[in-house]
C-alpha cells in the first residue's frame, strides 16, 4: 500500500482553490495607458510630475518574471512551463517628487508607488485584505544598471496604516537616522523584512540575476507575522516562525494600503536647521540619479481555509 508523507499532504492535497483577494501580477497584454489613469489593479498617482508610464513599465519579453508562478506542464518539474505574467520595472530619478493633493511636495523623498486598489480606491480593499490571515506575495529582482545606493534607505514593499506606520516593510539600504550614523550601515546590502516596530525579523543578501520570492503572512486578529522565502523556481519555504507584531494598533487603525515600488529616503543635510533635520518628507540630501527595481508575482491571498500558495499550484497548510 502507498502512503503519502506529511509534506506531500501539506503541499498537494489541499483541494480548495486559492482565494485571491487582489492580483497585481501584470498580465502579458496589459496596456501602458492604464498605468497613466490608475487602471485596475494599480493606483499610480504617487510618483513624479510625468505620466506614470514613464516611471512604471511592463517588460514583456525583455525580462522574464519569476518562474515561481508559471503554469507547469508537469507539476513536479519547473520546466517546461507557460509564463502568465510580465515583470514590472519601477524607476525613480532626481525629479521623482510626489505632490499630495493637500500639503507640500514631498521634496525630501523620491518615490514611485503602485498601490493595490479596487474600483478606484485603496480603501475599498481594506475590508477584505485586513481581516483573518492574509498572505502578501511579492518577488524582487535587482536591476544591475540602476542599483539602489546603499547609503540611502529604500522601502520597497509595505502596508501603510493611517498614522503612516508600516504593518511590515521590505527594506534595503541604510536606515534614515538623525543624526546620520555610519554610511553605508552594516547590512545595507541585504533585503530585510521589518515588523511594525521596525525590527528586523528576516534578512537575506540582495542577489544579482536572482528572483527573490517572499510571502508575508499577516494574522490581523492575533497581530503576528510569518515570512516565507525562496529563489527563482524553488517553492516558498518557511523562513521564520510566527512572530508577534504587537505594537500594531488593533482594529481599523492598524489596517492600511498595500504598496510596492521604490521609496527612497534622504540623508540628513547638516546645513538645515536642527529642528527640521528629522523631517525626511521635506528636507535632506538627494542625488539626481536614477534607481530601478523589478517586480513580479505580486498578489494577496486569504490563507485561512485554502493554505498558502508556495509555487505553481502547490499549497502549504499554515
Amino acid at each position: 500500500m502507498f502512503y503519502l508523507s506529511l509534506p506531500w499532504i501539506c503541499y498537494f492535497l489541499l483541494l480548495a482553490e486559492s482565494k485571491i483577494l487582489w492580483d497585481g501580477r501584470m498580465h502579458r497584454e496589459y496596456p501602458s495607458f492604464l498605468l497613466d489613469v490608475s487602471g485596475e489593479p494599480y493606483l499610480t498617482n504617487v510618483k513624479g510630475p510625468r505620466a506614470a508610464s514613464v516611471y512604471i513599465k511592463g517588460l514583456g519579453q525583455e525580462v522574464t518574471p519569476t518562474p515561481l508562478w508559471n503554469e507547469r506542464i508537469y507539476p513536479d518539474q519547473p520546466y517546461p512551463a507557460v509564463q502568465t505574467e510580465q515583470a514590472i520595472r519601477v524607476l525613480i530619478g532626481g525629479l521623482s517628487v510626489y505632490k499630495p493633493g493637500v500639503g507640500r511636495p514631498q521634496s525630501g523623498l523620491r518615490r514611485t508607488d503602485l498601490i493595490a486598489h479596487k474600483n478606484g480606491s485603496s480603501i475599498n480593499l481594506i475590508p477584505s485584505i485586513g481581516k483573518g490571515r492574509v498572505a502578501f506575495h511579492f518577488s524582487v529582482l535587482m536591476d544591475e544598471w540602476y542599483k539602489p545606493d546603499p547609503i540611502h534607505e529604500y522601502q520597497l514593499v509595505y502596508i501603510e496604516t493611517p498614522d503612516k506606520s508600516r504593518v511590515f516593510t521590505l527594506q534595503l539600504g541604510s536606515p534614515f537616522k538623525n543624526p546620520t550614523e555610519q554610511l553605508p550601515a552594516p547590512g545595507a546590502d541585504r533585503l530585510k523584512i521589518l515588523n511594525h516596530n521596525r525590527e528586523v525579523i528576516y534578512e537575506v543578501d540582495f542577489k544579482e540575476e536572482t528572483w527573490q520570492n517572499f510571502a508575508v503572512v499577516v494574522d490581523w486578529k492575533r497581530r503576528t507575522l510569518q515570512v516565507f522565502y525562496s529563489e527563482n523556481e524553488t517553492f516558498l519555504e518557511r523562513a521564520t516562525n510566527v512572530l508577534p507584531n504587537y505594537t500594531l494598533r488593533k482594529g481599523i487603525a492598524g489596517r492600511g494600503e498595500f504598496h510596492f515600488g521604490l521609496l527612497k529616503f534622504p540623508i540628513v543635510n547638516g546645513d538645515d536647521p536642527e529642528e527640521v533635520r528629522g523631517d525626511f518628507e521635506h528636507h535632506g540630501v538627494q542625488e539626481a540619479v536614477v534607481h530601478s527595481m523589478m517586480y513580479s508575482g505580486v498578489f494577496i491571498e486569504n490563507v485561512e481555509e485554502t493554505g498558502l500558495s508556495i509555487g505553481s499550484k502547490s499549497k502549504y497548510d499554515v
